[in-house]
């Protein structure tokens, strides 16, 4: 049998761990701290275990409910869409549940023109199920044709400001003219779903999987070991001491520039473009409060371009006293950083908070925050181009394929695309839709 090793235990390096097992390979997993599951990881938040990072499922993510499902029996609660956007002191609401009101109200804000330019876009993603993912055929032309500006540059101030800014602050942590209209249909794809939570949490689907696996935690990979053209391994340290370990193919799932800092000077090209691809850190927090915060329809609500937090919903659907703030964006960039002391940055969200609901004025029973210095991918112009020249030296090398959220966009849909396509480079051999069958 086949030796694997999969660096990184977030979703990219889970899909890729999950599919080589399900093709009947051996897989060690390698993970450079404590806790397993990277960005999608938890927490514990007083004494109560929660999912820190990502937790909503959308309807359309086939690769990641067919994974989960054969872990252990998943129960789903709807979560939907139930944010709002402030405009002029008031709220906008989206909601996944009222279609029609949300259209009304998204051609209010941003005008009927910038509605149909953005119709357009969501009809490809619709169209074509390529075109939710990085790379996909529709916007490799968008790329081609408009991707020497960035993005800012098509569209008017409110439908920047209210609907696209939230898109690619939150998924990407990056301002509208930071962004590119090329890679623009991942994050189409976020606003066309529908969403579920796993009422057991996410966790529990991880913990079955790692359970089942080798996991060599606090194991930080210093490089990658290669004879001549092929990767036959790597170089890891544990607990202090150095040692080579020898696989018949290695999947690198971190992200790009923590995948670029293990490529041997051989792979110098490769290692270059992992490195030129813009990262913007975020960071998060998980609040409880003694009562409700969020009363009503509205469970998030997204804040404009000159506040540090960026988003501040309900951590689920009944659980509206445990606010997740999320700080990212360039006043985020500009006026925190991984120093800045948790209270301060508390204050001022609950203050851009509480004029809408002021009950997160009340005290804090618990809390938990995490910094992300590489938190958010945020691409570059014409990266179909990218992916291409990624791919174009992959194929020079055998035994290694990489895994992330720069290869098919950062959902955690997208981030299992590129686990199984990685697995897929190293010769597993399975059809996703046959793998409960098949385990």
């Amino acid at each position: 049998m086949k030796t694997v090793a999969v660096v990184g235990s977030g979703a990219s390096g889970v899909a890729s761990a999950f599919a080589l097992q399900a093709a009947g390979y051996q897989v060690v997993m390698l993970e450079a701290t404590k806790n397993l599951g990277g960005r999608m990881g938890d927490a514990y938040l007083g004494d109560r275990r929660i999912d820190f990072g990502g937790k909503n499922i959308g309807r359309n993510y086939p690769l990641f409910r067919q994974f989960a499902e054969t872990q252990l029996p998943v129960h789903y609660e709807f979560f939907g869409i139930n944010s709002a956007s402030v405009r002029n002191g008031r709220l906008y609401r989206i909601d996944s549940e009222s279609r029609l009101k949300t259209l009304l109200n998204m051609v209010d804000l941003i005008g009927p023109i910038n509605f149909l330019r953005i119709a357009r876009l969501a009809w490809a993603v619709r169209r074509d199920p390529e075109n939710a993912f990085l790379g996909g055929p529709y916007f490799r032309r968008v790329a081609q044709r408009y991707d020497h500006a960035p993005m800012s540059t098509y569209f008017g101030d409110q439908c920047l400001r209210h609907l696209l800014r939230p898109m690619t602050v939150r998924m990407n942590g990056a301002e509208p003219d930071e962004y590119y209209l090329g890679n623009i249909g991942s994050n189409i794809k976020m606003i066309l779903d529908r969403y579920d939570q796993i009422k057991e949490g996410l966790h529990t689907v991880l913990d079955a999987f790692f359970e089942s696996i080798t996991v060599m935690r606090e194991t930080v990979v210093d490089g990658l070991l290669m004879d001549g053209k092929r990767v036959v391994g790597l170089r890891a340290t544990q607990r202090g001491k150095s040692v080579d370990q020898f696989y018949d193919g290695v999947v690198v799932g971190v992200p790009a520039h923590d995948g670029a800092r293990m490529l041997p000077e051989a792979l110098s090209p490769l290692r270059d473009l992992l490195n030129g691809i813009n990262y913007h850190p975020v960071a998060v927090a998980v609040v409880q409060y003694d009562r409700p915060v969020f009363r009503g329809h509205t469970r998030a609500v997204v804040f404009s371009d000159d506040h540090i937090v960026s988003n501040a919903g309900a951590y689920g659907a009944e659980d509206r006293n445990i606010v997740r703030y999320t700080f990212s964006g360039r006043a985020f960039r500009e006026n925190i950083s991984v120093t800045t002391p948790i209270e301060e940055m508390l204050a001022m969200a609950e203050a851009d908070l509480s004029p809408f609901f002021p009950d997160c004025k009340q005290p804090r029973l618990a809390s938990v925050y995490r910094y992300f210095q590489t938190g958010l991918c945020a691409y570059g112009p014409y990266y179909p181009q990218f992916l291409d020249s990624v791919d174009s030296h992959l194929s020079a090398v055998s035994g290694l394929a990489l895994a992330g959220d720069y290869i098919r966009g950062g959902s955690i849909e997208a981030c299992f695309r590129s686990g199984y396509e990685a697995a897929e480079r190293l010769g597993a051999v399975f059809r996703p839709e046959t793998l409960r069958t098949a385990l």
